[in-house]
This record gives C-alpha cells, structure tokens and sequence, in this order.
C-alpha cells in the first residue's frame, strides 16, 4: 500500500511548515513468515505566512499546491486549520 499525507505541523513565530510525506507499507503474512515493512519518504513542504502559502519539493524547487491537492486527500481542510492563523 502506498498513500501520501501531510505530517505534523510546526510552528515558528509566524510562519507555519507542514510537511508531506509518502507512505510505503507492505507485509506478508505465510505459513512460513510474517514480515511487516514500513518506510515514510519526504516529498514536499509547504510553506504558510503572511505572505501566502508556498510548496517546495525536496530539491528545494517551487512547486503547485494545485498538484498536491490533487495528490493528498483533505489537504485542503488541512491547509486552512494550519494557515489561517497566519492570513
């Protein structure tokens, strides 16, 4: 299974990062094995402050919100509990 997600927020004075992680799980379970994998990839950051809100990829590069959006579900809802303290 594979899904991509947003992590816990952090706050620094007024800026607010929230980072977006992707989520590896796989696990097999046999009559001779049982095996549990899991590993969480950075793919992004976003940026929140007063003067908006920006993506960056893990090479530093801007990149859509609009593309995460359509990547992560409730990022959106997300977005607006954590950076509208900053607007």
């Amino acid at each position: 299974m594979e899904y991509v997600t947003t992590d816990t927020p952090v706050r620094i004075d007024d800026v607010t990062l929230i980072p977006v992680v992707r989520i590896h799980l796989d696990g097999e379970d046999n009559k001779t094995d049982q095996y549990f994998l899991g590993n969480k990839e950075p793919l992004a950051i976003i940026v929140c402050n007063s003067k908006g809100m920006h993506a960056l990829d893990v090479n530093s590069d801007e990149m859509s919100i609009s593309d995460l959006l359509q990547q992560v579900p409730d990022l959106e809802a997300k977005l607006k509990q954590a950076c509208d303290k900053d607007q």
